[in-house]
């Protein structure tokens, strides 16, 4: 392009109106608008800056109605002066144009181009307090009734003064502004403003209504604003000598190879046009109401060719000791901006150290005034950019190689010298691979586990320092568990995965590239796209602004794990103070992020999380750098502030940089890493607890930021959220195969006491997933165990033990209250049992108390051969130990047997009864007669009747020999003794039992035993 400083259209114009000024109707027309009091000091002119520039829009409708549609000349433009004076700031240019625009949607969308026409340089004086300024236009204004109207107001004088305006409200944003102490502003090209308002100054407008033409148009002279342009400059052709202002039709031609054709649209008294060939311009008019034409004369405009300018170094790293040289070429002359850290600005071989990474742009001249430009973009070695990959990007297991390689930007160094790689242990002490060329490192990892490396990056030709980075490489899966058990307050256990890592699958929620209007976008303030990006705020003092995000059908990952992603602009200083009132931009994630919050705008907004890129010193123990904050509600932000959680002073990372890539990740672990430009400021900072439960699906999403003394453009683009995280799967018992479903959640609860495994995957639907725990539930609530039902000997204690420790007891039939108790009585005993969780447990037992074992005696009864013996009575007896007398026992016999000798006789029978408690032994002493070899009457005269005998039994002796008799039962029991017998002798058996009986006589050494049978 060709380098013109307010190169627009008025020569032409002047001409025009000079020469038709007699066929004005003299009778003018104001249109005012002034309405109110309010005063501004902005608008149309700053005088507290050196110089300024705005842009106010009048609608078609603001103007007087009576000119609805008619096209006029505007000869004069009041501005009402409150009070002040214009002294350093009276040099002013004016220029209006028809326009379409309502208002400024944006700080860059100035009206431009070649319709913006310059109708006033020149000095003015303001005039008494509270009066109107009228200023008389050089070049009368042609409105044509139905556009609106755009007015700019350039003031060009260094210097400052004071001077308030009258307001009139309009809304919308009708004006702009844009200030500065140290750039004269090009109205052709205007910077980003400053500032949007919703009112004009107030403002008079005086019309001069026109005739229409009638005849023969007079002849006309084609005019160009400039003769010698560049390749596809626009020029602005115009016609002097037509002597009405309306009432006829046009029609530019071009003649570029020797035949005249048509500009298409071109239908207008002004025209406006690109050329890219030299050409002759001429214009048809017409009068419409006599369709008489005129051919202007023609104006000749040479098209010079732009140049094609480029640098032998597009981007390079440097030494501090060796700046990098950088050569243009392709033009005459050469201009570098910024200047900042070059050996010189107007050569075409410039050496560049700057102290931050810097992008010159070169703008290279021909002879004939047409340029072009090319960029460089140096980077002190410690500010170079440096990235790490890591490949395979999914390692489900340990055992295969793994790839880091180091990238960096620029991939060369000035001088010729090369990049030294060196990679380092999680220790952060320990090489892994020492300095050398290879950008790779490569490991096999033995275990599932996270794998921490540190890498630096050198030149191989200076000492110059870079600090290291680290990267971390998932292999596998893994997990912390903690366990819940069952108990009565759970009413089931509780399995709760921590500190989990493993291979993770990323969902996108929410993409912006931030480069326009979005119904999820909101801004305030002096927020706009431009470039390509959400400008928070231009490179302006003093200007605060906000873009709030409101991402539909958001969704958060485990545990709300998020990833946010942004490129973070800080450019464009107009100071570098470094200190005093604001400059900082900050991005803020909660519920409360709300622009009304408290806070200043460049430290965030909101009581949850925030990232803040704090560009200025200020008081309160605020310094400039990185912070990561939650649960900060404080106005002054320093680094030890309730709610900081980390803070970096790394300021050069960002400040004065473009478009650098923020990555700040949440993992499922609830822990923050922060990574700037590639490099990582902070590594896993714990968020508090309560993160994980949030419900962060409504949260805002707001960017701020504010300028002061330095007055940086903020801005952000490309702004991206994914959730990820690993899921989570459980299966029982023995079970080794994989669960066949799958919850996003790491919490398990209701489990009842049991074994269970807990596995981890990628996904629900691959096979990259792994066991990593076996949980053993256990049933807490108080057991109590007394033991089985049990006897004890009488006199004996048996201790009862509830178990349980710490816990309180309660014993039945006892005031106990102790853990143990002794007992000594049968019964059943109950104790209930109270934990320190509150949770009850009963227990039970029935002791029994065995006595000693007693019995009255042993019967016997039968005849030789076989008695049958048994026990009289036994009580508490388990067990019966027999010995009959002839070397015959039973150990473990019943209460009642028989037994069978071999021989008649007396024998002596002995019974052993015991129980667990002990033993006592009863006797009995038996005769048994083999009753086949009796004598019944071995005694003379003696006689035993009756036999068998019911009531009275007789034993008679009928000699004179006197006897003694004795009577046994069949079991060898004494029944009946009689010590003499002489004569006869009478027993009473009615009471005796029905049976056997032996009657044994004995009479001077003879013996008589006879059966007797008692019925």
């Amino acid at each position: 392009m060709k380098i013109l400083k307010k190169s627009l259209l008025g020569l032409g114009m002047l001409a025009l109106f000079t020469a038709q000024s007699s066929f004005v109707n003299s009778q003018s027309i104001t249109t005012s608008l002034a309405t109110g009091t309010s005063t501004t000091t902005q608008l149309p002119m700053y005088g507290l800056y050196g110089y300024t520039y705005s842009q106010q829009i009048y609608l078609s409708t603001d103007f007087n109605t009576a000119l609805a549609g008619q096209p006029n000349l505007i000869t004069k433009i009041r501005f009402f002066n409150v009070t002040g004076s214009l002294t350093n700031a009276n040099s002013w240019t004016i220029y209006m144009a028809n326009t379409t625009q309502t208002n400024f949607g944006t700080t860059t969308s100035w009206v431009t181009g070649p319709s913006l026409t310059q109708v006033f340089s020149g000095n003015l004086t303001a005039p008494a307090a509270n009066t109107w300024m009228e200023i008389t236009l050089d070049t009368p204004f042609l409105w044509d009734g139905v556009s609106n109207v755009v007015v700019g107001v350039d003031e060009n004088t260094g210097g400052y003064s004071s001077i308030n305006w009258r307001s009139h409200s309009t809304g919308a944003n009708r004006s702009m502004y844009y200030y500065s102490d140290g750039t004269n502003p090009n109205p052709s090209s205007p910077p980003t403003a400053s500032g949007r308002f919703g009112y004009v100054p107030q403002t008079q407008f005086v019309h001069e209504p026109t005739t229409a033409c009638s005849g023969t148009p007079a002849h006309t002279t084609a005019l160009v604003n400039d003769a010698s342009i560049c390749t596809n400059e626009t020029v602005n052709f115009s016609l002097s000598g037509l002597q009405f202002v309306n009432g006829f039709t046009f029609q530019w031609q071009y003649n570029s190879a020797g035949t005249w054709t048509d500009f298409t649209g071109a239908t207008a008294s002004t025209f406006s046009t690109p050329l890219s060939t030299t050409s002759n311009v001429r214009c048809i008019v017409t009068c419409t109401a006599s369709t008489a034409q005129d051919i202007s004369e023609e104006v000749s405009v040479v098209v010079n060719p732009i140049p094609t300018v480029t640098v032998d170094i597009t981007e390079t790293a440097f030494c501090s000791d060796s700046p990098a040289e950088i050569e243009a070429s392709g033009a005459d002359t050469y201009a570098w901006s910024p200047a900042t850290g070059l050996s010189a600005a107007n050569t075409a071989l410039v050496l560049a150290s700057p102290t931050a990474v810097t992008t010159y742009t070169v703008t290279g001249t021909t002879a004939a005034g047409c340029s072009s430009t090319a960029t460089s973009t140096i980077y002190p070695l410690s500010k170079i950019k440096r990235s790490i990959t890591s490949l395979p990007t999914e390692n489900c297991a340990p055992g295969s190689p793994v790839v880091l390689t180091v990238s960096t930007v620029p991939a060369t160094i000035a001088g010729g010298a090369s990049w030294e790689y060196k990679f380092i242990g999680g220790d952060s002490v320990t090489a892994v691979q020492d300095w050398n060329v290879s950008n790779t490192f490569n490991f096999i990892p033995t275990a599932d586990s996270i794998y921490s490396f540190f890498y630096q990056v050198r030149s191989n030709n200076c000492s110059d320092y870079i600090d290291s980075n680290n990267v971390k490489v998932i292999i596998g899966f893994g997990g912390k568990t903690n366990v819940t058990p069952y108990n009565c307050n759970s009413l089931g256990g509780i399995i709760e995965m921590t500190d989990v890592f493993g291979q993770t699958e990323i969902d996108s929620v929410y993409f912006d590239t931030l480069n326009n209007v979005n119904p999820t976008l909101v801004m305030t303030g002096s927020a706009s796209f431009v470039d390509g990006r959400a400008e928070i705020t231009p490179s302006a003092a003093s200007k605060t602004g906000s873009l709030t995000i409101n991402p539909t059908n958001f969704a958060s990952g485990v545990n709300n794990a998020l990833k946010f992603s942004f490129e973070v602009t800080a450019d464009m200083p107009i100071n570098n103070f470094g200190t005093g009132g604001g400059d900082g931009i900050a991005f803020s994630f909660g519920n409360d992020a709300l622009i009304t919050g408290a806070g200043p705008y460049q430290n965030g907004k909101g009581s949850k999380l925030r990232l803040v890129f704090d560009a200025a010193n200020n008081a309160n123990g605020n310094v400039a750098g990185i912070y990561l904050t939650y649960g900060f509600n404080a106005t002054d932000m320093a680094p030890n502030s309730a709610g900081v959680l980390a803070y970096s002073n790394n300021v050069s990372i960002w400040k004065t940089q473009t478009d650098v890539p923020v990555e700040m990740t949440i993992d499922v672990n609830s822990k923050v890493t922060v990574k700037v430009g590639g490099q990582v400021i902070f590594n896993e900072i714990s968020l508090p607890a309560s993160y994980k439960n949030e419900n962060v699906t409504a949260w805002k999403h707001l960017f701020t930021a504010l300028t002061g003394g330095d007055a940086l453009r903020h801005a952000v683009k490309n702004y991206r959220v994914d959730s990820y995280g690993v899921k989570f799967g459980m299966t029982t018992g023995t079970s080794t195969s994989a669960p066949t479903t799958w919850q996003t959640g790491n919490v398990f609860s209701g489990l009842l006491p049991g074994t269970y495994n807990i596995w981890l995957a990628k996904n629900a639907t691959d096979n990259c997933n792994k066991k990593v725990a076996t949980v053993e539930i256990t049933n807490t609530n108080p057991v109590v165990n007394l033991g089985n039902d049990t006897t004890i000997c009488a006199g004996e204690t048996l201790t009862l033990d509830a178990g349980n420790v710490s816990s309180t007891y309660v014993w039945s039939n006892s005031n106990a209250v102790t853990q143990t108790i002794e007992v000594t009585n049968p019964g059943n005993y109950v104790v209930q049992v109270l934990d320190t969780n509150g949770c009850t447990g009963i227990g039970s037992i029935i002791v029994s108390v065995n006595e000693l074992p007693e019995a009255a005696s042993i019967y016997a009864q039968g005849n030789f051969p076989t008695v049958s013996f048994g026990v009289v009575n036994p009580t508490n007896v388990d067990n019966y130990a027999w010995n009959f007398g002839d070397g015959t026992t039973i150990a473990n016999g019943p209460a009642s047997l028989s037994h069978t000798y071999e021989e008649d006789g007396t024998y002596n029978v002995t019974v052993t009864i015991s129980n667990d408690c002990g033993t006592e032994t009863l006797t009995q002493s038996i005769t048994i007669q083999n009753t086949a070899s009796l004598d019944e009457n071995q005694i003379s005269g003696l006689l035993v009747y009756p036999n068998p005998v019911a009531d009275l039994l007789t034993i008679e002796m009928t000699s004179s020999e006197v006897a003694n008799a004795t009577i046994y039962s069949v079991t060898g029991s004494k029944v009946h003794e009689i010590e003499s017998i002489s004569g006869t002798t009478k027993v009473d058996v009615k009471n005796w039992n029905k049976g056997i009986y032996f009657v044994h006589i004995t009479s001077n050494g003879k013996t008589s035993i006879t059966k007797l049978i008692v019925q």
